[in-house]
Formats: C-alpha cells, structure tokens, sequence
C-alpha cells in the first residue's frame, strides 16, 4: 500500500488524502481519472460521492498484491 501511495501521490491532480497505516489508499482524484481506470480494469471503491469535479476513493492491496499490478495502475493514469 505504501508504495501504491507514493507511485499514486506522484500523478498529477491526485491527492493522498490519509497516512498509509495497513493496506488501504485513500485517494482524491479528478474524476476523469476515476472513469478512465475503471475503463482500464481498475477496481477500487468510491469513498465519496463526486464533489466538484473529484471523488474519495479507496485501493486495497495486500501482502499479496503483485508489484505488476501497481505498475499497470499507474501506466493506466498516464
């Protein structure tokens, strides 16, 4: 997770919007951005409803997470 954070708090327009602590990312983003990862593949969660323009979202990761899968999420933002 803590590596998903740094690659996501990277990206333009994205905020890390909480200390990574465990496994969950909590991220504010263009909403766009949300509509293009879904497209993509992406699954995560909506934390928040859309609010000019953005939207909260959550990505859980586990221990098991491979790394490939942070790289295409991050290749997909860009």
């Amino acid at each position: 997770a803590k590596a998903l954070a740094e690659r996501l708090g990277r990206i333009s327009g994205v905020e890390i919007v909480h200390p990574v602590e465990a496994n969950l990312v909590f991220a504010s983003m263009p909403e766009p951005l949300v509509q293009k990862l879904r497209a993509a593949g992406a699954r995560f969660y909506d934390w928040s409803p859309p609010r000019e323009g953005r939207r909260l979202v959550r990505f859980v990761t586990s221990f098991a997470t491979p790394q490939h899968d942070i790289d295409r999420l991050i290749a997909a933002c860009r």
